[in-house]
């Protein structure tokens, strides 16, 4: 049997009903309309890029006059535009000044990364820790300055 991925709760039919690419969309409007942190015009890096949902909505709000780069180690596959550019490559072996020459600067740096999760808190939260501290070491080089930085990460005590 081939098990399909249920769009059980409300967030989940709103992202497909809306054509999103993933319910987590929802995290990030949220922030965006309470900080104001992506502009038209901005030259964006998003970090943990798959399914998609997070660099679609900034294509949106970056216009086509901005640009997004998305990383992750799997495509999203549903996602295209022509100022959208993937990289495929593991985070904790990116080099971020070699980013940095490749992408230039970046007017905010977002990121939603997060590790494969084993069912143990303290231990995914660790690993999600590290990945936070990861894109950080990435943003300080390629975000300009006064550029902005958001990070997730797993909650626990």
């Amino acid at each position: 049997m081939i098990k399909r991925r249920t769009w059980a709760d409300h967030y989940s039919r709103k992202a497909r009903e809306e054509k999103w690419l993933a319910r987590s969309v929802y995290k990030l409007d949220e922030i965006q309309r309470r900080y104001r942190l992506i502009r038209r015009g901005d030259r964006l890096l998003d970090l943990g890029c798959y399914p998609g949902s997070w660099s679609q909505y900034c294509l949106k709000a970056v216009g086509p006059r901005g640009d997004v780069v998305g990383i992750d180690m799997k495509r999203p596959d549903r996602l295209s535009a022509p100022n959208f550019r993937f990289i495929q490559v593991d985070i904790c072996t990116l080099e971020p000044e070699h980013l940095r020459r490749e992408i230039g600067t970046r007017d905010a740096v977002i990121s939603d990364l997060a590790p494969q999760t084993g069912g143990i808190r303290v231990a995914d939260t660790s690993r999600s820790m590290a990945l936070a501290g990861k894109a950080l070491e990435t943003a300080r080089t390629v975000l300009r300055k006064k550029g902005h930085f958001l990070c997730k990460v797993f909650e626990n005590e």
